[in-house]
C-alpha cells in the first residue's frame, strides 16, 4: 500500500491498525474524529504547532501567525538562543519577530537575516513569533526558522574580588594605574571612583568594567583609590578603598632640550614634600622661546593656568606658585634653534606655627572722613591666612570684612567717636590666634572752605554745585555757599578725583548729578544726608574703594548704572522711599537697569510697605538672594523687568503678590525653583523667560492667567501641572521649554490671549518647542479655547473626549507634527426644534489649517461627522479607537489610627469632576481596593465615600496617569449628633413591667446594648 485516504465518517481507529503497513501517504480530512487519532498516533503532523518545540514548519503554512514562549525560570538573567543556518522567510512579506516576556519588542527580521545569528535576550526567558501573508503564485517553500540552541545564563551576584596597581610608589608625572576585578552581576557593570591624596578628593569618575583605572598625579604624597561597584540591575556594592601608592617628590628640576626640536609639545611635573606650602622657580638667563610662535605654559597643583610666556619673557625671572607642584609645558611650531628653558634653582616655603607679631595703626587720633590703615603682622600658619575683622563705634557694629595677609586692613569713619577694630587671624587648615584689638578716637571735621567750589544758581537763593579745585582728601561740602543754599552737585563735578578718600553731603542736598563722582577710585567713604531725593545715572561708577553705602530712606530715584563697578561695595540698604528709576539717555524713568551691577554685593533685603520700582534690579549678575517682604507682609512694586537678568540669583520666595509682573525674574539663569503662595492671580508676559535652569514651578490653585512667553525659554523644566483654576494662556506661554514632557490640560481654561495684538483668541504656539507629544483633554470639557494648540509642531496625537461638542478656529491649525486625532461621536451638527440645521459649526474649516493630509489620520466612529469632515477636507479616515497603554490605580484606605478599612466605595472617574463614573469598587479587609484598565497619561478622579466617616483626601484629581500609581486615604469617624428620641405609652396608662432595649450600631456594626426598666 502505497496511499490511503480516511473518510471523515470514521469513528474508530485501533492503536495498532496501520501495524506493519511501512511507508504510505495517509491523507485525512481535518477537524475529524480521524485526523486527531491519526495525530495521536502520530501517523500525521498537526498543522497547529506544537507549542514545547521552538520551531516552525519547513515550509510554514500561508497566511500563518503564531507565537512561541520560552522561559528559563527565576535566577536566570538572560537567554542567548542561535538560530539554525537555513532559517528564511520571504523577503519583505514573512517575518520573524522578537519580544520579551513583556511583549517589548526586541527586533523584526526577514528574509535571511537571522541565519546563523545568535542573539541574547536580557531576562529570562523569550516570545517568538512567524507571520506570513498568503502564498505567491509559486506557492511558499521558505524553511521559517529552527533554533540550534537556546542558552540560559543563571544570575550570579555581583561580587568584590580586589584593587591592584602595577607600583607601589611613582615619580610625580607618571601614570597610576588600577585594576579593579569584580564578578558577577548583570552585564555592564560599572566602578565609580574617586581618587583620594590623604583625605582630600583630587579626582572622581566612571568606567565600564573592565577597564583600569588611571591617574597621572602632580602632587607628592599617598594616593587611594575609592570604588563603588554598580551593575546594570542597580545593585551597588560597598565602597572599597586600595591600598596607598606613594608618589616620592621630584629630585630634578625639569628642563628642555637645547636647543628644543620643532612640532614640540611636551610636559613637566615637579612636585616638592607635602609640607612644602609654596614654591619660587628660578630660570636661567638663557631660558628663550621664539617669540609669537614657541610658548611655556606654567599651571600650578590643580591644572589651573598660571602663565603663558614666549622669547625672554622668562630669562632670569622667578615665578611664585602656591601649593607644592606645579606642570611645565612648552609648545614649539615648525621650525627654530632657540635654547628653550633651564630652571637654576626652586625655593621651597615651608611654614611654621601661625603666630601673631603686632597690629599697629598709622594714626590713634582723627578726624571724620579720615582713612584709618592697621598693619597686623603674623608668622608661619598654612597660606592663605586671613584676617577677619570688625569696626565697632561706642559698641556698636559698623562694619565686618575680611582680608588676605599681607593686606592691610582700612576704614573710613563718617562719625565722630571712639572706634575698636578687632581682627582674627585664620590659616587654610584651620588654626586661628586669639583676636587683637586696636582704638582709636574721631572727631568731627569742619567744612571744606567755600572757595573751592563753582556754584550756579538753580532758582532763587538756591545752587548747584558745577565745579571742586581744592586738593582736600576728606571733602565735607558746606549747606552755604556764598548766598546760594547747596541743593544739587551737578554732572561730573568731582569725576576721575582719584584723591579724594570721602565725602559729607550737606543736610540740604537734594540730587546728585550723573557722573558726579564717576571714577573716583580712591573713595572709600560716603555720608549721605537725610533730604536727599535723588541719584542720577553712573552717580558713583567705578567707585572702586567703595566698601559700604548708607542710603537715607528720603531718596525716591536711583538711576541707571548708579554704583556700576564699585567692585568692593558689600554692604547696602534698601531706602524704603525708593519708587523710581531713571535713565538720563533717553531722558526717561523706569528704564533700564544695572544700578548695582559689578558690585560686590550679593543680598538685598526688600521690606514691607515699600513700592519697588520698575528694573530696580535688572542687569545685576552679583546677587544669589534677595527677600522680598517680612513678618509685616510684602511690598508693592509698578512697572516690570525688576530683577531681569540676574543670573547670580540662585533662590527667591515668591511672595503672595495678587500679579508677577512683565519680565520680572526673565534671564535669572540660575534660579532652580519656583513656589507660588495662595495670592497670585496672574503671571505677566516673560516674567520667567529665558530662566534655563528653572526645573521645578509649583504654580498656586487661584491663579487665572498665564500671559505670553511667562515660562519661555525653561529649558530646564520637564513637567507641570497647571491648576483648574488657570481661564488663560497665552501667546507662547511655554514656548522653547524643551524638556517639558509632562503637563495637564487645566479644565477652567477657556481663553487664549496674545499681548501683541492686544487681543483674546489670537496666535498660539502656546506649548510649542516643547517635549509634549499630546496632552489630556478631561471628560467634561466642552468646547476647546480658540486656538489651543495652534502651531505646536511638537504634538504627535491627540485623544478628544467624548464630551467635547465642538472645534473652534485654529485648534490644530499649524500642528505640523501631528500624525492622528479622535473625533468623537458627540462632535456633530445640531438642529432646531423642527429639524433644521442651526448656524452652530462642529469643526471649525480652519482648526486643522496647514496640517497636511499626508501626515494627519483623522480617526473616529464610521457614518460620524468626523469622517464627513475627514472626507471634505482630504484626510485618511479610519474607524478605529487608539491602542492605549492600560494604568493601574490602586490604594488602601485606613481609619485615623492606621488601621484598615473595609466596605468603602472607591469610585473613579473620567476627568475631574465626578459627571463621568470609569468605575466603582470597595475595599478588602485588608483596606485595599485597586482599579484596572485606565488610560497611562490621562485625566482621573478618585473618591472615597462610606457612611459616617470623612476621608482625607476625599477626592483626588490624576492629571496624567502613570502605569501603576498609588492612591490612598484615611477616613475619620464622625459621631452622629441626631438624638435618639423614646416614645412611652401616654400619662396615666397602665402597661406591664417590662424591658426596654435599646440597640444600635457604629459603622463597624459593633452593636452597644442598653436596657430601660419601664414601670
Amino acid at each position: 500500500m502505497t496511499e490511503l485516504v480516511l473518510p471523515d465518517s470514521l469513528t474508530f481507529i485501533a492503536e495498532d491498525a496501520f501495524e506493519g503497513c511501512g511507508e504510505f501517504a495517509l491523507t485525512v480530512p481535518e477537524n475529524c474524529y480521524a485526523y486527531d487519532r491519526c495525530v495521536e498516533l502520530g501517523l500525521i503532523k498537526s498543522n497547529e504547532p506544537d507549542p514545547s518545540v521552538i520551531e516552525s514548519a519547513h515550509p510554514y503554512p500561508d497566511e500563518f501567525d503564531y507565537t512561541w514562549a520560552y522561559d528559563a525560570g527565576e535566577g536566570t538573567e538572560s537567554v542567548t538562543i542561535t538560530f539554525f543556518a537555513d532559517t528564511e522567510t520571504e523577503e519583505d512579506y514573512d517575518f520573524i519577530y522578537l519580544y520579551t516576556l513583556d511583549d517589548e519588542e526586541i527586533g523584526k527580521y526577514s528574509s535571511t537575516e537571522l541565519a546563523g545569528q545568535s542573539v541574547t535576550i536580557d531576562g529570562t526567558g523569550f516570545k517568538l513569533r512567524l507571520t506570513s501573508d498568503e502564498a505567491w503564485d509559486g506557492g511558499n517553500a521558505y524553511y521559517g526558522f529552527k533554533l540550534d540552541s537556546i542558552v540560559p545564563k543563571k544570575a550570579v551576584p555581583l561580587t568584590f574580588e580586589s584593587i591592584t596597581t602595577e607600583s607601589s610608589a611613582v615619580n610625580a608625572g607618571e601614570t597610576i594605574r588600577w585594576t579593579v576585578a569584580t564578578t558577577g552581576g548583570k552585564a555592564p557593570v560599572y566602578y565609580d571612583y574617586t581618587v583620594l591624596l590623604g583625605e582630600e578628593k583630587v579626582a572622581t569618575g566612571t568606567v565600564e568594567a573592565p577597564n583600569a583605572i588611571e591617574y597621572k598625579p602632580v602632587r607628592a604624597g599617598e594616593y587611594k583609590l575609592s570604588v563603588i561597584a554598580r551593575d546594570s540591575a542597580d545593585v551597588v556594592l560597598p565602597a572599597q578603598l586600595s591600598a596607598a601608592v606613594t608618589v616620592v617628590p621630584s629630585t630634578a628640576y625639569p628642563e628642555s632640550a637645547h636647543p628644543y626640536a620643532a612640532n614640540t609639545d611636551q610636559s613637566w611635573v615637579y612636585a616638592a614634600e607635602e609640607n612644602v606650602e609654596s614654591l619660587t622657580v628660578i630660570f636661567s638667563e638663557e631660558t628663550k622661546t621664539e617669540s609669537g610662535y614657541d610658548y611655556i605654559w606654567f599651571y600650578d597643583q590643580m591644572g589651573t593656568q598660571i602663565g603663558k610666556y614666549a622669547g625672554t619673557e622668562l630669562a632670569g625671572q622667578s615665578i611664585e606658585i602656591i601649593g607644592n607642584a606645579f606642570t611645565i609645558r612648552l609648545t614649539s611650531d615648525g621650525s627654530n634653534e632657540y635654547h628653550g628653558f633651564t630652571i637654576t634653582n626652586i625655593e621651597k616655603y615651608t611654614p611654621g606655627p601661625l603666630g601673631f607679631v603686632s597690629l599697629t595703626v598709622d594714626k590713634s587720633k582723627a578726624k571724620t572722613g579720615d582713612l584709618i590703615t592697621w598693619t597686623m603682622e603674623t608668622e608661619g600658619g598654612r597660606r592663605p591666612v586671613t584676617y577677619e575683622y570688625t569696626v565697632t563705634l561706642n559698641g556698636e557694629t559698623k562694619y565686618t570684612g575680611s582680608v588676605t595677609r599681607p593686606e592691610q586692613i582700612t576704614y573710613v569713619p563718617m562719625t565722630a567717636g571712639d572706634y575698636t577694630m578687632s581682627a582674627v587671624a585664620k590659616d587654610a587648615v584651620g588654626n586661628e590666634l586669639p583676636a587683637q584689638t586696636s582704638k582709636v578716637r574721631i572727631t568731627e571735621r569742619g567744612e571744606t572752605a567755600a572757595e573751592y567750589f563753582t556754584v550756579e544758581q538753580t532758582s532763587g537763593n538756591f545752587g548747584r554745585i558745577t565745579a571742586y579745585t581744592g586738593t582736600d582728601t576728606a571733602v565735607v561740602i558746606p549747606s552755604l555757599i556764598g548766598e546760594y543754599t547747596i541743593e544739587s552737585i551737578g554732572s561730573n563735578v568731582f569725576k576721575n578725583n582719584t584723591s579724594i578718600i570721602s565725602v559729607s553731603m550737606p543736610a540740604s542736598l537734594k540730587s546728585i548729578g550723573s557722573g558726579a563722582f564717576y571714577g573716583c577710585t580712591n573713595l572709600h567713604g560716603i555720608s549721605l544726608n537725610s533730604g536727599l531725593e535723588t541719584i542720577y545715572p553712573e552717580a558713583f561708577r567705578g567707585c572702586t574703594s567703595l566698601t559700604e553705602l548708607y542710603i537715607p530712606d528720603s531718596v525716591t530715584t536711583l538711576s541707571y548704572r548708579a554704583f556700576y563697578g564699585c567692585s568692593k561695595l558689600a554692604k547696602m540698604n534698601y531706602p524704603v522711599g525708593w519708587t523710581t528709576t531713571y535713565d538720563s539717555a533717553t531722558n526717561t524713568y523706569g528704564s533700564y537697569g544695572g544700578i548695582f551691577a559689578g558690585t560686590a554685593l550679593k543680598t538685598m533685603h526688600i521690606p514691607s510697605g515699600v513700592t519697588i520700582p520698575t528694573h530696580a534690579f535688572m542687569d545685576c549678575p552679583n546677587f544669589t538672594s534677595i527677600t522680598i517682604g517680612d513678618e509685616n507682609g510684602y511690598p508693592g512694586w509698578k512697572g516690570s523687568s525688576h530683577f531681569k537678568n540676574c543670573t547670580g540669583l540662585t533662590s527667591i520666595e515668591m511672595p503672595n503678590w495678587d500679579n508677577i509682573s512683565s519680565s520680572m525674574f526673565a534671564g535669572c539663569t540660575s534660579l532652580t525653583s519656583i513656589t507660588f503662595k495662595s495670592g497670585t492671580r496672574n503671571i505677566y508676559s516673560s516674567a520667567f523667560s529665558g530662566c534655563t535652569r528653572l526645573a521645578s514651578v509649583e504654580l498656586n490653585e487661584g491663579l487665572e492667567t498665564i500671559y505670553p512667553e511667562a515660562f519661555k525659554g525653561c529649558t530646564s523644566l520637564t513637567e507641570l501641572y497647571i491648576p483648574d483654576s488657570v481661564t488663560t494662556l497665552s501667546y507662547r506661554a511655554f514656548y522653547g521649554c524643551s524638556k517639558l514632557a509632562e503637563m495637564n490640560y487645566p479644565v477652567g481654561w477657556t481663553t487664549t490671549y496674545d499681548s501683541a495684538r492686544n487681543g483674546y483668541g489670537s496666535y498660539g504656539g502656546i506649548f510649542d518647542g516643547t517635549a509634549l507629544k499630546t496632552i489630556s483633554i478631561p471628560e467634561g470639557i466642552v468646547e476647546l479655547p480658540k486656538q489651543a494648540f495652534r502651531s505646536c509642531t511638537n504634538f504627535t496625537h491627540f485623544e478628544l473626549p467624548d464630551s467635547l461638542q465642538s472645534i473652534p478656529a485654529y485648534a490644530f491649525a499649524g500642528c505640523t507634527g501631528l500624525e492622528k486625532i479622535w473625533i468623537p461621536e458627540g462632535i456633530e451638527p445640531q438642529y432646531d426644534e423642527e429639524g433644521n440645521q442651526t448656524s452652530f459649526v462642529p469643526i471649525a474649516s480652519t482648526a486643522f489649517n496647514d496640517v497636511s493630509t499626508g501626515t494627519l489620520t483623522i480617526h473616529g466612529v464610521s457614518g460620524s461627522y468626523a469622517e464627513t469632515f475627514a472626507d471634505s477636507k482630504g484626510y485618511p479616515f479610519v474607524a478605529e479607537a487608539f491602542e492605549y497603554t492600560p494604568a493601574t490605580l490602586s490604594g488602601t484606605v485606613t481609619d485615623a489610627a492606621g488601621n484598615p478599612l473595609s466596605g468603602v466605595t472607591v469610585t473613579v472617574y473620567k476627568g475631574p469632576t465626578t459627571n463621568y463614573p470609569f468605575g466603582s469598587t470597595t475595599t478588602n479587609s485588608s483596606g485595599a481596593w485597586s482599579m484596572e484598565n485606565v488610560k497611562v497619561g490621562s485625566y482621573y478622579g478618585v473618591g472615597f465615600e462610606k457612611e459616617g466617616y470623612v476621608f482625607t483626601p476625599e477626592y483626588i484629581a490624576i492629571s496624567s496617569a502613570a502605569e501603576s500609581e498609588l492612591i490612598n486615604s484615611i477616613g475619620s469617624f464622625v459621631e452622629s449628633e441626631e438624638a435618639l428620641n423614646i416614645i412611652f405609652p401616654e400619662a396615666n396608662s397602665v402597661v406591664e413591667a417590662a424591658a426596654l432595649t435599646i440597640r444600635w450600631s457604629d459603622v463597624d456594626d459593633a452593636f452597644t446594648t442598653k436596657w430601660l426598666c419601664v414601670i
